[in-house]
């Protein structure tokens, strides 16, 4: 509904959310493309806090699917964005943002 109504930030949220929920499911293939997704749109909003969020899911989502290193060169995306350590500093709470850190930090 929220990208029939041209709302992009719905949109992205509604897409992270089932990218997370597929992930914590144990499907991390399935959830890559969506998170995928939602990066596209984060970024058409020039959201960097939601680009940092989908970055580091989709890190998680790539070591769980077996694929350390699509999972390092993910996170070091996300790393790369420059309020990442605000970011990390505000999503503590969240243990999946730590899980996904594949040893960086």
């Amino acid at each position: 509904m929220a990208r029939r109504m041209g709302d992009n930030r719905a949109w992205a949220e509604s897409l992270f959310i089932w990218g997370v929920v597929s992930l914590y499911r144990g499907e991390p293939t399935e959830a890559i493309p969506l998170l995928s997704r939602a990066l596209a749109v984060y970024r058409f909003l020039e959201d960097e806090g939601g680009q940092w969020a989908c970055l580091r899911a989709i890190a998680l989502a790539w070591e769980r699917a077996g694929d350390r290193a699509q999972a390092l060169e993910t996170l070091n995306q996300a790393q790369s964005l420059p309020h990442q350590a605000r970011l990390t500093a505000q999503a503590r709470w969240l243990r999946w943002f730590e899980d996904g850190q594949a040893g960086a930090d």
